[in-house]
C-alpha cells in the first residue's frame, strides 16, 4: 500500500501543478489571440506585464482592437498609461474613433488632458 502512495502523491501534485500552468497560460494566450486575430497585436510579455501591474488586460485589448478597426493606431502601452492615470480608457477610445470617423484633428494627448481635467481628483 505504501509503495503506491508515494507515486500517487507525485501524480496528484503534478496534475495540480499542470492545471495551474494551463490556467495561467490560458489567461495570457486568450487576449493575445484576440488581439492577433483583430489585427492589433500585443506581445505575450506585454500582456504578462499588464497582468502583473494589475491593469485590466481584457479592457485594454478590446479597446486596442476597437481603435484598430477604425484605423487609429494606439499601442497597448498608451492605453495602459491612460488607465493608470485614472482616465476612462473606453470613453477616450470612443471619442478618438469618433473624431477619426468625422475627420476631426483631435489628438490622443488632447483627449487625455480633457478627461483628466474633468475627472475629480483623488480624495
Amino acid at each position: 500500500m505504501n509503495e503506491l502512495l508515494l507515486p500517487l502523491m507525485f501524480i496528484v501534485i503534478g496534475l495540480v501543478f499542470l492545471s495551474a500552468v494551463v490556467a495561467f497560460v490560458t489567461q495570457l494566450f486568450r487576449p493575445w489571440l484576440q488581439c492577433f486575430l483583430g489585427n492589433a497585436p500585443v506581445s505575450l510579455p506585454e500582456i504578462l506585464a499588464m497582468r502583473l501591474r494589475g491593469s485590466p488586460v481584457r479592457q485594454i485589448c478590446e479597446q486596442r482592437i476597437k481603435a484598430s478597426f477604425v484605423g487609429v493606431d494606439l499601442s497597448a502601452r498608451q492605453l495602459e498609461e491612460v488607465y493608470l492615470k485614472g482616465a476612462d480608457v473606453e470613453k477616450l477610445v470612443d471619442a478618438l474613433c469618433q473624431a477619426h470617423r468625422t475627420n476631426q484633428d483631435i489628438g490622443w494627448d488632447d483627449l487625455l488632458q480633457t478627461d483628466l481635467n474633468r475627472s475629480p481628483g483623488p480624495t
